[in-house]
């Protein structure tokens, strides 16, 4: 497990090592790197996470006790969910994700997602 790069503990961060799997079924179908990353915040933050992935950022902008699951193919942001809503703890943030200048925002406090 990787912490997030700040000075004071917010979140427990997973980056599994990027596999190659093949992109479809069909024949002739091409191979990619294809890896994961998952947040897990702490209920008292309320900063964007952020951790090096190689040479670019990635930024994670969640609720308090929110959580987000990305999907990383060939180094990219590709499918990714955040959490923007808690109602237990009555925290709302406009949820958003960002990678190599690839960004995925809401326009609301409201959790984000694309599959």
């Amino acid at each position: 497990m990787r912490r997030a790069r700040k000075k004071s503990f917010q979140a427990f961060m997973n980056v599994s090592m990027p596999r190659t799997v093949a992109a479809g079924l069909a024949s002739g179908s091409t191979a990619k790197e294809v890896g994961f990353v998952t947040v897990l915040v702490n209920s008292d933050n309320d900063e964007p996470i952020e951790a090096e992935l190689g040479d670019t950022t990635l930024e994670v902008v969640t609720c308090r006790g929110g959580a987000a699951l990305i999907r990383l193919v060939e180094g990219k942001l590709d499918d990714h969910l955040v959490k923007g809503r808690n109602a237990f703890l009555s925290s709302a943030v406009r949820a958003a994700v960002s990678l190599g200048g690839r960004r995925s925002e809401t326009d609301e406090p409201a959790d984000v997602f694309r599959v």
